[in-house]
């Protein structure tokens, strides 16, 4: 927590110092990437509000400070810890209600009627859900409105009230396909419809046709959580129809998102659903132990209201032993200063002064050697804390810089001269505008990134995965990037190929290459992805090779040390901050894996990862580059 604590001051001591900003600015600044990530899984969202929060520490900004919890709100949701949620959503409604934010007030109310519902609460979810639809029309908003049937769609599916289900997830839909068709709340509507169809008029069709557009929208919106409550979904309506091998395909993509993304309902859900697939296919061990997952998963979030008035309970317990051990060690030690008097004087009358004295050195050399050690220890931790602080600050002032002050240009050139602009050149102003926003954004999310590894944050979780679905995942991500310039991303890895390593690692190494390739190829290239399949040896050799404009080798030799940092502008002068190598050069120590860079001007580059396939296997750490 303190090495957290000094990264956001030292991050916004940099911002202060490099570009004036105020203590308002600031906070307008989280608050608008506090919106960016309120509807994703991200540790990013917690740091965000936490430090908006402690900088709204005046009445002055009291609206912010309920903005922040009520953001708050929904990271502790999406955990889940529900408990958590539903504290930081009162407090952000007592602010709201105060200074009357209608919008702030419906939205909070929404919100927490949804963790009102996931709470299995459902009259207070309603109630909830009321007064959120009550602030909705009084602002006309459509959306708002549309997006609380949703919620009130959910809770009657919970309460197995059939004619409202459908009332209100139809009449959602007719609100919303008009204004915004790739909204997530379209496709919890047809999730809703889906289990409708599947329990209440068995209408297996009508159902996949609703999840399939269901999880098209959720993939779009790259809503991890709502894809596997969908996939679980279709696997229990296979379940129903006895199509057991179907059941269970859809409940292994359930599960292995849910377990990846470590989102507990849905891991308890699709766990459930693959337990009672297995049993019906009679591979007993799996259903046991799919079982087993459900009935631990399910008990952690059932209980975590008992759990808490339990440590309620326990911590004025121990509040209580701790005032009596208090009182107790204190007429000990009374008794004790007196026994320890009479024994000093006794020592001090028979003891010779010579040997007294030369304990007494002997003790204060000791504690000079102890105390030296320290300070070495902490000067060590200092000198190493400096040089990480001034790479950052270097990477800050050259990079987040130039996107910023870039921005601001454009934007002000496109102000002056917007009326003698043509159409096409004020397109490409915006253009410029939303390029420049992109890169400041992509490096404050490497920049956090990489904070957390330096201060040891990110902890390396091992699971076995199909190499094939690692690049498949990286590759759709970086698809659209790869379009705009007409490269072809060629896969060549296996699909049976497995490893065991940490996905979300593995994947931001992976996804820094390829993008990079992507940057630094002409239009028309080509991106090929390699494995060189060595069992015998216990690694894997992946090489991402593309047909860019390569590097010397001094521009390679300069790419591990960090001090020597340059980045050079991308075929269609993209610009880069030379931050993502150094993410990838850090998560490879961490997963025990070699990297290697071959390059040829204007041939092209390949950068090769050498990984262990298992656990058992080890490369020194301090040779991986």
């Amino acid at each position: 927590m303190l090495k957290r604590i000094l990264f956001i001051i030292i991050f916004l001591t940099t911002i202060y110092n490099l570009y004036g900003a105020s203590k308002e600015e600031t906070i307008d600044s989280l608050l608008v990437l506090a919106k960016k990530y309120k509807e994703i899984d991200s540790i990013a969202l917690y740091d965000i509000c936490t430090e908006g929060i402690n900088l709204c520490n005046s009445s002055k900004y009291e609206i912010q400070l309920g903005e922040f919890n009520l953001y708050l709100g929904y990271f502790y949701h999406n955990k889940p810890s529900y408990l958590k949620s539903y504290e930081s959503l009162e407090t952000a409604l007592r602010i709201f209600l105060k200074y009357n934010k209608i919008s702030l007030i419906a939205e909070t109310y929404r919100f927490m009627g949804e963790s009102n519902r996931a709470t299995r609460n459902f009259d207070n979810a309603l109630v909830s859900l009321d007064s959120a639809l009550k602030y909705f029309r009084i602002m006309k908003d459509t959306i708002g409105i549309a997006a609380t049937f949703n919620r009130k769609a959910a809770v009657f599916i919970e309460l197995n009230l059939n004619d409202s289900i459908k009332y209100y997830a139809n009449k959602s839909n007719t609100l919303l396909l008009e204004t915004d068709p790739k909204n997530l709340f379209i496709a919890n509507n047809y999730n809703i419809l889906g289990s409708y169809y599947s329990a209440k008029e068995y209408n297996l069709k009508k159902a996949i046709e609703n999840y399939n557009k269901a999880i098209e929208i959720f993939k779009y919106n790259n809503n991890n959580a709502a894809i596997s409550h969908t996939y679980s979904n279709m696997s229990y309506l296979h379940f129903l129809n006895k199509d057991f091998k179907l059941a269970k395909y859809y409940g292994l993509i359930a599960y292995n998102i849910a377990k990846t993304k470590e989102i507990n309902p849905y891991i308890s859900y699709s766990a459930y659903n693959l337990a009672i697939v297995y049993k019906q296919l009679h591979i007993f061990d799996s259903a046991f132990y799919y079982l087993s997952v459900y009935s631990s998963s399910r008990d952690s979030i059932l209980n975590e209201k008992l759990i808490h008035q339990i440590n309620t309970i326990q911590k004025k317990f121990e509040d209580e032993k701790l005032l009596q051990k208090v009182t107790y060690e204190n007429e000990v030690n009374y008794y004790r200063i007196i026994i320890l008097a009479i024994t000093i004087i006794l020592i001090g009358i028979i003891a010779i002064g010579f040997y007294i004295k030369h304990n007494e050195q002997k003790k204060k050399n000791k504690i000079l050697k102890e105390n030296n050690d320290i300070i070495n220890a902490q000067s060590d931790k200092l000198t190493e804390l400096i040089k990480n602080k001034d790479l950052l600050f270097s990477i800050m002032a050259h990079d987040l810089k130039n996107p910023l002050s870039s921005q601001k240009l454009i934007a002000t050139l496109l102000k002056e001269e917007f009326t003698s602009l043509s159409e096409n050149e004020r397109l490409e102003f915006i253009d410029d505008i939303i390029l420049a926003s992109e890169s400041a954004n992509l490096l404050i999310e490497n920049l956090l990134l990489w904070s957390r590894s330096q201060r040891d944050l990110i902890q390396v979780i091992y699971e076995k995965y199909y190499l094939k679905d690692i690049f498949d995942f990286v590759l759709n991500i970086l698809s659209p990037n790869a379009s705009l310039k007409n490269i072809s991303l060629i896969n060549n890895i296996p699909g049976e190929l497995e490893i065991v390593t940490d996905f979300n690692m593995l994947t931001t190494i992976f996804r820094n290459i390829i993008s990079n390739s992507i940057k630094y190829t002409n239009e028309n290239g080509k991106i090929t992805l390699n494995c060189d399949c060595n069992h015998s040896s216990g690694f894997y050799k992946f090489s991402i090779s593309d047909t860019g404009i390569g590097m010397n080798k001094d521009e390679v030799d300069n790419l591990f040390h960090p001090t020597l940092r340059h980045t050079s502008l991308g075929t269609n002068n993209e610009k880069g901050t030379g931050l993502g190598l150094l993410i990838c050069i850090d998560f490879c120590k961490k997963l025990n894996c070699k990297l290697e860079i071959e390059s040829t001007k204007n041939i092209g580059t390949t950068i090769s990862i050498i990984s262990p396939i298992g656990l058992d296997f080890n490369f020194d750490t301090e040779k991986i580059t």
